[in-house]
């Protein structure tokens, strides 16, 4: 056998990316931290260096930028819901 270009192909790689709305875990760690945070500026650097970590670790494991940020939206639901749950059950502590 011939050690061609032929047998040097390798197929384009392609991912699933799997639903970030489904990170239940994480987005529950998130929206934890998020809301440990002091002040609004500390929020939104934090929610803007999970998302950066996030997209750049999809893109990392091979998933193209569009399939990556198209992931931010779910996962902020995702979060928001977390966060949601945790603040009504402080109140109904209280």
């Amino acid at each position: 056998m011939s050690d061609g270009p032929l047998f040097e192909w390798q197929p384009p790689r392609s991912m699933l990316v799997f639903p970030a709305n489904r990170w239940t875990g994480k987005a529950r760690h998130v929206a934890q931290t998020f809301l440990n945070q002091k002040t609004d500026r500390a929020r939104q650097r934090y929610w803007n260096q999970t998302i950066d970590r996030m997209v750049q670790r999809l893109t990392d494991a091979g998933a193209d930028v569009e399939d990556a940020n198209a992931q931010i939206a779910p996962f902020r639901e995702a979060v928001q819901s977390e966060i949601d749950k945790m603040t009504s059950r402080e109140r109904m502590q209280k």
